[in-house]
């Protein structure tokens, strides 16, 4: 090595230029690469940070879609038990109305054998006043 600077310092002004600039080279050279090892930890922090922001949206939406789910199948479940209610109703409703119309029908065929012995009673009264008609025509 002292050989080397040695051959520097025979050159004079120039063996000194020389050995700045290589001087100079070897710190910009120390300096870029401590700027590339920042920039690789910056980059290497911002990758951790994203992964970790990415596993928390992707919990935040499991845990959203689960809320959404669990409300869904509330509403379905709802639905399905306002349809139970619905068709229960509806089928007492029908049964009331079928229980209805029975009476109905009873009281329609109570309503015909009425009328049909008031057409007896009146057929026996029209027979009586025809009998009387021709008793008094017999008499006269």
């Amino acid at each position: 090595m002292d050989e080397f600077y040695q051959y520097l310092l025979d050159y004079g002004a120039m063996g000194l230029f020389a050995a700045w600039l290589a001087y100079n080279q070897i710190q910009q050279k120390k300096a870029e690469d401590e700027r590339v090892t920042k920039f690789q930890e910056q980059l290497d922090k911002l990758n951790t940070e994203s992964r970790t922001d990415v596993a928390a949206v992707r919990t935040e939406s499991k845990d959203e879609v689960e809320k959404i789910r669990q409300r869904y199948d509330g509403v379905l479940d709802e639905y399905r038990e306002e349809r139970t209610m619905v068709r229960e109703r509806l089928g007492a409703k029908i049964t009331e109305v079928a229980r209805q119309i029975e009476g109905m029908e009873s009281t329609m065929r109570g309503i015909e054998n009425t009328q049909s012995e008031v057409k007896a009673m009146l057929k026996e009264y029209s027979e009586q006043r025809k009998l009387e008609a021709m008793l008094k025509a017999k008499k006269d």
